[in-house]
């Protein structure tokens, strides 16, 4: 064999390798942290579980993508990321402010990049017992004053990244 074709060899395992990787990763997430949430006029709240081996790495940053936006008046929303503990016995839980922002203009999808240490760091000195921790976002009009329009956001499953992009 040639030297190229062992090259090639070697870079076609590696990248099978890799795929496995990537897929064995997204295996282990469970089910609901891989369903994209809809957030609505109605139900302005979901959530996404995080996995324990994100707790202990405590990534920086959290990306949150809003991959749909129907909102034909044109309302202005923010969307508030938090951390919520829960245990068996508080289902609410408590909420830890990771960030928020405003779509803008307010009927176009987009990504956007929020630093996750403040709220790690609340996190490990809030509630000392075990629980779950989650994900919630929570949909907001910025005036509140104004009648309600019909709102429907669709917020991607969360990204954590070592660093920004």
């Amino acid at each position: 064999m040639s030297a190229g074709a062992c090259r090639w060899l070697v870079c076609a395992l590696l990248l099978c390798a890799i795929a496995q990787v990537r897929s064995v990763a997204a295996g282990s997430q469970p089910e609901e942290a891989r369903k994209s949430v809809v957030l609505t006029s109605q139900q302005p709240l979901g959530a996404f579980p995080v996995t324990p081996e994100i707790l202990e790495s405590k990534p920086p940053v959290l990306f949150v993508s809003i991959a749909k936006v129907v909102n034909p008046e044109r309302t202005g929303i923010e969307i508030f990321v938090y951390f919520s503990h829960t245990t068996k016995d508080n289902v609410k839980g408590q909420r830890i402010l990771v960030g928020n922002f405003g779509l803008y203009p307010p009927d176009k999808p987009g990504g956007f990049q929020l630093s996750t240490a403040d709220a790690f760091r609340k996190l490990k000195t809030g509630k000392s017992e075990r629980g779950e921790v989650n994900v919630v976002v929570e949909m907001r009009r910025m005036h509140e004053t104004r009648p309600r329009t019909p709102i429907e956001v669709t917020v991607s499953p969360p990204e954590w990244r070592s660093k920004p992009e």
